[in-house]
């Protein structure tokens, strides 16, 4: 089994590929202008956009055409990976910085 398949099959119940497919073509200008603005260091917008992307596949069981539209939801997941991606470089930064180096360790 590949590891995507229980996801697969899970957004499945939601709405078809086709109609997955169709919501994701009519998102992916925003994805696109979302992740050239966007600069997190170690990625660029190819990295980011495909992060988004992800996150909406792994995620659509969540969507509820009841309480927002595609493109709401999808604005929403995509400001939260941002969001995360931003955060999560900066602890990585922080990390390294923080690694002090004795001088006498150096020889």
């Amino acid at each position: 089994m590949h590891k995507y398949e229980p996801f697969v099959a899970k957004w499945l119940i939601f709405m078809s590929e086709q109609q997955f497919n169709e919501y994701l073509k009519e998102f992916e200008p925003v994805i696109l202008v979302k992740s050239k603005k966007t600069s997190i260091q170690g990625m660029d917008y190819k990295d980011i956009s495909q992060e988004i992307r992800l996150k909406i596949f792994l995620n659509i069981d969540k969507f509820d055409a009841n309480k927002a539209s595609f493109v709401t939801w999808a604005n929403k997941v995509s400001n939260n990976v941002i969001k995360n991606l931003a955060r999560d470089s900066k602890t990585k930064k922080a990390s390294y910085l923080n690694t002090a180096l004795n001088i006498d360790d150096l020889d």
